[in-house]
């Protein structure tokens, strides 16, 4: 396990921030060709994650508008504040194992079993990203962390790159991105392997959808 800097956990958490943000700011049409969940309220796009060579699966982009402000998402969605873990479903844990400047942070997050899944764990490097127009961003990518290896009882997942793009959308509305590029390190065959590929995108609407109960749930 390679031992980093906290200035190597920074330029990592940074640098996902820069790929979310490239991402999230293409032009659509290109950079996000294929529609995998088209419902008039959440949209999910997909493309090849050609910017990880180890990636076996789709990269995913969901796309929501919440009548919310981006403070009230931010909140409500990153890990490091108390609510994640009341309305996210999926989440069993998310546990801060580090703490550095500029808005970078080691997380552990715990999943829960679901499914054909078993529970899951993956150690991150996050950070924020503030833009002048008021968009925040939040992007993680997995890392090794030696203080925190494999545990018994949970399947390490590899996070390529995840995380959100908030948009203020006027006084109380948020354009709300979510990108997802994981290897969910599955020790099944790989035909199953695809099938529960396919089960991403309407996991991440679930997620989506538990969100905006949230925002009801939890008023700032």
């Amino acid at each position: 396990m390679t031992t980093l800097t906290e200035k190597d956990y920074i330029e990592l958490g940074q640098e996902a921030c820069s790929q979310i943000k490239n991402l999230v700011e293409s032009d659509w049409s290109q950079t996000w060709p294929q529609l995998e969940w088209d419902e008039p309220e959440v949209k999910v796009y997909a493309r090849k994650a050609v910017e990880f060579e180890e990636a076996k699966e789709n990269m995913l982009m969901l796309v929501m508008d919440v009548n919310t402000t981006v403070a009230h998402l931010e909140r409500l969605l990153f890990p490091w504040f108390e609510y994640r873990v009341k309305w996210d479903e999926m989440l069993a844990q998310a546990n801060i194992l580090e703490r550095y400047s500029q808005e970078t942070f080691i997380v552990r997050h715990v999943v829960k079993k679901r499914l054909t899944l078993s529970a899951r764990d993956a150690i991150d490097a996050t950070s924020v990203y503030r833009q002048e127009d008021g968009s925040v961003v939040m992007g993680s990518t997995s890392t090794d962390y030696p203080k925190c290896g494999p545990q018994d009882g949970f399947v390490r997942t590899r996070q390529f790159l995840g995380g959100y793009y908030l948009k203020p959308q006027g006084e109380s509305s948020t354009k709300f991105m979510m990108v997802f590029c994981a290897d969910l390190n599955l020790p099944i065959p790989r035909f199953l392997s695809n099938m529960v590929a396919k089960l991403k995108p309407r996991l991440m609407v679930e997620k989506a959808k538990n969100l905006t109960k949230a925002v009801n749930k939890y008023p700032l």
